[in-house]
């Protein structure tokens, strides 16, 4: 994942490296299709058709039991494959993969607008969105067309976002991608600190005394690596807002 910025007014590009790369993965959700039992007389039987669910129970089957807000997209022809109805192809992501955490993202192939198919009552009409985010119980749904702009789509999330959870989004996002230098600069470290020691190792053998100090700023590193894990961990708990309702009760 490259980046780009400024920096005393000359264009820097660098790329984001693995920890990173990690964290701004979109963890999706593919659902199972549901169908009719096979009929038969025991001999033949015959074959089982997939049906379409209202659609209380479509959101029902998507949420299951997690009562993040969806984020949905169906695929198209043209987008099957990729995330390019919620992702730019000439922009920067990165706002928008570091949203998506607090979402529970859902694909669906592209003929989930077949009238039979299981969530094919979540796209009706002639012009389904192709993606759509909504509150775990299909409220609050808010449809995009797959082309809206960046800022457009970052309104939408955010205003989900306010509207579920307890925390600040922005404020979280916003110091994620201060973690996430972190995590370039520690394995970057780590990756050289690693080179030195296989080649002390290789030059003077195992009781070189420089491995030791190799080793102990190995281990340095790996603190502060847990370090930054717990903020990242930290800042991502926004708390849902139906989770405090209920447990208030």
């Amino acid at each position: 994942m490259r980046m780009s910025g400024m920096r005393g007014g000359i264009p820097l590009t660098f790329e984001r490296r693995r920890t990173s790369k990690d964290r701004l993965k979109i963890k999706w959700d593919f659902p199972a299709s549901i169908e009719s039992a096979p009929k038969g007389d025991g001999k033949t039987a015959a074959q089982a058709r997939m049906y379409a669910v209202d659609l209380k129970e479509a959101f029902r089957r998507l949420s299951g039991d997690d009562q993040r807000p969806l984020l949905v997209v169906r695929e198209c022809g043209r987008c099957k494959g990729t995330d390019d109805a919620l992702l730019s192809r000439s922009l920067d992501n990165e706002k928008t993969l570091v949203m998506t955490r607090w979402f529970h993202c859902v694909k669906l192939m592209h003929h989930v607008v077949d009238d039979t198919h299981t969530y094919g009552k979540l796209f009706e009409g002639p012009r389904p969105p192709h993606l759509f985010l909504a509150s775990a119980d299909g409220s609050n749904m808010t449809p995009l067309p797959g082309n809206q702009s960046q800022s457009d789509l970052w309104k939408a999330m955010e205003k989900a976002l306010q509207r579920e959870y307890e925390g600040s989004s922005k404020h979280a996002t916003k110091e994620i991608f201060k973690v996430l230098a972190t995590y370039d600069h520690l394995d970057a470290m780590q990756d050289q600190l690693r080179e030195q020691y296989d080649a002390e190792l290789e030059k003077r053998g195992p009781k070189s005394p420089k491995l030791r100090r190799i080793d102990a700023k190995l281990k340095t590193l790996a603190k502060k690596r847990e370090q930054a894990e717990d903020r990242e961990a930290k800042l991502s708990d926004l708390l849902l807002k139906k989770t405090i309702a209920k447990a208030t009760r």
